[in-house]
C-alpha cells in the first residue's frame, strides 16, 4: 500500500510577467479537502510569488525601489484573478479578510513606466474556498 497524503508545494513561483496572474483562477480546480488536509498536517501554506508588470506614470527616473503606485497596481492585477470585483484596497481585501500576508518586491525596471514586480501571498483555506465557490467562479 504505497498510498501517501498529498503534500502541497511549500512555494510556487510563476515567472511569467505578462501572463502569470491569469494563471491563477486555475487554484479553482485545486482539492479543496487536500488543502485542508494538508493545513492541518503541516505548518506551512503554499506562498506564491506572481511576476507581473506594473505600468505607471509615476516613475520619473529609474529606481531599484517601487513607487506607491506601482505597488497597487501590481497587487490588484493579482488580487482581481483572486477575488475580482471592486474593492478600495486590494492588499487590504487578501490580507485582512483572508488572511494572505501580501508582499511586494520590485525585480527589475524594463522600460520608461513599467517596472516588473513580484507579488507574494499565501493562500489560505478561506480565499481558496472564495477562488472555488464565490460569485466570479467561471
Amino acid at each position: 500500500d504505497d498510498w501517501r497524503p498529498l503534500r502541497l508545494p511549500d512555494h510556487i513561483v510563476m515567472n511569467y510577467p505578462l501572463e502569470a496572474p491569469t494563471f491563477l483562477t486555475a487554484l479553482r480546480n485545486w482539492s479543496k479537502e487536500a488543502f485542508d488536509r494538508h493545513a492541518e498536517e503541516h505548518e506551512k501554506l503554499p506562498r506564491f510569488h506572481v511576476y507581473t508588470f506594473a505600468r505607471t506614470s509615476a516613475r520619473e527616473a529609474p529606481s531599484e525601489s517601487l513607487t506607491t503606485a506601482e505597488e497597487e497596481v501590481a497587487v490588484k492585477l493579482i488580487a482581481e484573478q483572486l477575488v475580482p470585483g471592486e474593492h478600495d484596497d486590494y492588499r487590504h481585501e487578501l490580507d485582512y479578510n483572508y488572511g494572505c500576508n501580501v508582499s511586494t518586491r520590485a525585480v527589475r525596471d524594463v522600460a520608461p513606466g513599467k517596472m516588473v514586480v513580484c507579488v507574494s501571498f499565501t493562500l489560505t483555506s478561506p480565499l481558496l474556498y472564495n477562488i472555488q465557490h464565490g460569485a466570479h467562479t467561471r
